[in-house]
């Protein structure tokens, strides 16, 4: 264990005194989370498409909403109750809900998909307020009203939680990436066989490799974690969730550096390789393109990227307030993948020549 330690502090070490490596370590993915913050914030004010939209019937006027929703073209329609509608919304599942009164309309929203929301609200509002032959001349206009659909509805998020999960991914993405870059540098300038020759186990290097990784993502997703709080004030209500969801998508992206080390021979081969992989991660998991712009046969492909269960855990960490249990399936998808990951390329590296 003290050779693992050492070790990682040696390549801490030789990344600090590697100005241009630090800079894309811990510079880059900080100055890349700043611009996609503000991209993401100017999207929550756009428009889209399509959306996937719960529909609660209960009022007088539900038929005619309802109907009018089916005529819509950009609407996807699915039926549930009350509860189910709402926690549809909240994890992610559905974009909003609405629910017919005899007044006109309630809707509940999800806030990071505000592009399709606005087709919710304007598709909503159009059949609400349109008069009927039925209705009564003083009869009191029909209004739409937007309620909270977290248990915490007091404490709001603001928009910096919102990006928040985004602004970590990719924070991770950029050590994986140049970490899976220095270990292979390690294997052709031959300090990795040095290493082997030397008298320590073979699982003490790769241990300290791990270790190395780590540290460098945990240094990064908490220099974010304090921007949020501190510059931009976001309010994380649960810290000790948000802890576990951080450690279990370093822990993920440290067991995928250790594979992506192994996608070519040179630096410009894994370099290449391995940010194309990651990106292609990035964009099916909603780093880069909404989930909610995706057809539903990508969706299922989603499932197999990292990406998406790291921004699925940190987001029901942060604002919408998944409990534990819920939790337990991202965090546990980040770990199972970091264990298969590490064991698979651990045992890959042990049999490649440099």
């Amino acid at each position: 264990m003290n050779a693992a330690v050492w070790l990682a502090l040696k390549d801490l070490r030789l990344l600090a005194r590697d100005r241009v490596a630090l800079f894309w370590v811990l510079g880059f993915p900080i100055i890349f989370a700043l611009f996609l913050g503000s991209v993401l914030r100017a999207g929550l004010r756009g428009e889209q498409a399509r959306v996937a939209l719960v529909v609660v019937s209960g009022g007088a006027g539900a038929p005619r909403l309802v109907q009018g929703l089916r005529a819509d073209p950009r609407l996807a329609l699915h039926s549930a109750d009350r509860e189910r509608a709402r926690e549809l919304v909240r994890r992610g599942e559905a974009a909003a809900y609405v629910e017919a009164t005899d007044w006109g309309a309630l809707l509940g929203l999800d806030p990071t998909r505000a592009m399709e929301a606005a087709f919710v609200r304007e598709a909503v509002t159009g059949i609400v307020a349109r008069p009927t032959a039925d209705s009564a001349a003083n009869a009191p206009s029909a209004r739409v009203e937007t309620i909270s659909v977290t248990k915490h509805a007091s404490a709001g998020p603001r928009e910096t939680a919102y990006v928040y999960p985004a602004a970590v991914l990719w924070g991770l993405i950029g050590c994986a990436a140049c970490f899976a870059i220095s270990m292979v540098t390690e294997r052709t300038q031959g300090t990795f066989s040095r290493l082997s020759a030397a008298p320590i186990r073979r699982s003490a290097i790769l241990s300290g490799k791990a270790l190395a990784c780590a540290i460098a993502c945990l240094v990064v997703t908490g220099t974010i974690t304090l921007l949020a709080l501190l510059v931009f004030g976001a309010r994380f209500e649960r810290p000790l969730a948000l802890v576990v969801s951080l450690l279990s998508a370093t822990a993920c992206f440290v067991g995928v550096t250790m594979l992506l080390s192994l996608l070519g021979r040179t630096e410009q081969s894994v370099a290449g390789a391995g940010w194309a992989v990651l990106i292609v991660m990035a964009m099916l998991g909603g780093g880069m393109v909404p989930l909610s712009f995706m057809p539903d046969w990508l969706l299922g492909v989603s499932d197999l990227s990292p990406a998406k269960w790291s921004m699925l855990a940190l987001e029901g960490a942060t604002w919408r307030h998944f409990s534990y249990r819920e939790l337990a399936l991202p965090c546990g998808v980040l770990l199972s993948t970091a264990l298969v990951a590490f064991v698979t390329g651990a045992a890959l590296l042990s049999r490649t020549r440099p």
